[in-house]
């Protein structure tokens, strides 16, 4: 008789939690799928991990982002480094199947220490395979300021991932 008196209470505890934490993922899913809201609503810049993407070869190509997932041409030369205001040339790819790469693409950006956004592209469309990626599309882009900065992507309104990356004062 004790163990159903502690039994039961702990299960009711554990339903009621699984319940809060099942309506927490699908605001935060609803969130993602909204494009023209704040990107990173989702996650707030507190709780990001701040580190810079890790970088990545494809096909004897360089690239900063997730690994067999997205990234784009990327490294650690003074020549591809981010800067204050200074456009740069960057071939983004991607990997994954027709559905979830079907879409044009836009990219958001949010800076840690003032959490200012900026759109860096929008209504991009992708092309096909490059350098052992499903998709790729090139593209120029800059960030305002100095300090790390999460660049959101989407394709077809949907999150796809995040690259997180450092400009550099000049």
């Amino acid at each position: 008789m004790l163990w159903k008196s502690i039994v039961v209470p702990v299960f009711i505890i554990g339903g009621f939690s699984a319940l809060l934490g099942c309506s927490t993922v699908q605001s935060n899913e609803t969130k993602v799928n909204n494009p023209e809201a704040s990107q990173t609503a989702n996650i707030p810049s507190t709780e990001i991990i701040w580190k810079e993407s890790p970088l990545f070869e494809s096909e004897n190509l360089s690239f900063i982002g997730v690994e067999n997932h997205l990234g784009f041409t990327y490294d650690e030369s003074e020549l591809m480094r981010f800067y204050p205001g200074k456009v740069q040339k960057y071939a983004w790819h991607f990997w994954g199947n027709e559905e979830e790469l079907n879409g044009k693409l836009m990219i958001k950006a949010i800076h840690k220490e003032t959490n200012k956004e900026v759109t860096l592209l929008k209504d991009l469309g992708l092309m096909g395979p490059n350098s052992g990626a499903d998709r790729h599309v090139p593209s120029s882009m800059s960030l305002p300021d100095s300090g790390m900065w999460k660049l959101d992507v989407f394709i077809g309104g949907d999150l796809y991932g995040s690259v997180i990356v450092n400009v550099y004062e000049r």
